[in-house]
């Protein structure tokens, strides 16, 4: 989880954004992240472009455009991409899933922009959302891994070099689909939560801090969840969950207890369409955390601004494009500003949308 906050300048009372600058993509593009890749400080992409079996890479955002755009083939479908520093060297690497090819891979990254061939791992079929922690506390990276279709989550303990030790296998619920990583019980040890599409819940289990997890209790949500993320929405230092509910066109709230009974019931918010990407940051620089969606079959993005006690208000649209796949944040001109990024099966195409307030 990276969880944005920006200090701006307080007569700023309503959220705005510049034009929005769109960048073609190579092919059909189903997921991006965003990082600096060369080391230059400045926010750089890097969007996985799934028939072509490449992944693109924008870099250098200079005076309102990306300077350097090149692609770098794996010879694997890409599904979805993150980053991370897996080998300890201090420059971000790049992690991916492939349902198709039923693996997981590494690119180590150089801290130029260039790198690695992929180490692959077989994780079986159906392998799509990832996620990342140091689950045993050796300092070292692991990875937590969904196979939506077999109903398995995988865990990889890391060596710290960028490869794995062999998985470990934890079976759960029809259709796992997204995952979200953090210490939900404050007992300093990194749990993850999953949601479960087809069962209408959430699952949470509870870590020993030596790699090994013990499922706690499930949660039945109204809808049928799809991606996940988190934040500390009321400001009480335990952790929350944002859901969004792909069938329903509504986001779900639930609020950390930080008791036994964990969980406040849902609070539903609607969306301008069926809500496919979520990301939580302070877009508006009052120290509240906020909530963006993409809308898969609308040319709306969503924001809902937080109250920081746990609600946030209405939406407010800003006019994208359609068919929206996922939604990045990220400092992309240095102006200590949180702005957004947006990739788009329709137009195939990457979208910046620069924060004004």
């Amino acid at each position: 989880m990276f969880v944005f906050f920006h200090h701006i300048d307080p007569r700023c009372q309503q959220l705005t954004f510049d034009s929005i600058k769109t960048y073609k993509t190579e092919d059909t593009p189903s997921w991006f992240v965003a990082d600096d890749f060369d080391g230059d400080n400045i926010t750089d992409l890097a969007i996985a472009n799934h028939n072509y079996l490449q992944t693109e890479f924008f870099l250098k955002y200079i005076n309102g455009t990306y300077q350097v755009n090149f692609i770098y083939y794996v010879d694997i479908f890409l599904d979805l991409i993150i980053t991370n520093d897996i080998n300890n060297d201090n420059k971000i690497d790049i992690i991916f899933t492939s349902g198709i090819d039923s693996c997981i891979g590494i690119l180590l990254g150089y801290g130029n922009g260039s790198f690695s061939r992929p180490i692959v791992f077989l994780v079986g079929s159906s392998a799509f959302h990832i996620n990342i922690g140091d689950f045993n506390y050796d300092n070292y990276q692991d990875l937590i891994v969904i196979n939506c279709d077999s109903a398995v989550i995988n865990i990889f303990l890391g060596y710290g070099n960028g490869y794995f030790k062999q998985r470990n296998i934890i079976l759960t619920y029809d259709y796992p689909y997204d995952i979200a990583v953090a210490d939900f019980n404050k007992d300093n040890f990194l749990d993850f939560a999953i949601t479960q599409y087809i069962n209408k819940s959430i699952s949470f289990y509870f870590g020993y801090g030596n790699g090994s997890f013990e499922k706690k209790f499930s949660y039945l949500t109204l809808f049928k969840p799809w991606n996940i993320d988190i934040g500390d929405f009321n400001n009480d230092t335990y952790i929350d969950i944002v859901i969004s509910n792909l069938d329903n066109q509504t986001i779900s709230i639930l609020i950390n207890n930080g008791n036994n009974e964990y969980f406040q019931s849902e609070q539903i918010y609607l969306t301008d369409g069926k809500p496919n990407s979520i990301a939580v940051a302070d877009f508006n620089g009052d120290n509240y955390l906020d909530i963006v969606v993409a809308n898969q079959n609308t040319n709306y993005l969503n924001i809902f601004l937080g109250y920081g006690n746990g609600s946030f208000k209405e939406l407010i649209r800003f006019i994208n494009d359609k068919q929206l796949t996922s939604v990045s944040i990220g400092d992309f001109n240095n102006d200590d500003r949180i702005d957004l990024a947006t990739i788009s099966n329709n137009n195939l195409n990457i979208s910046i949308l620069l924060n004004t307030c």
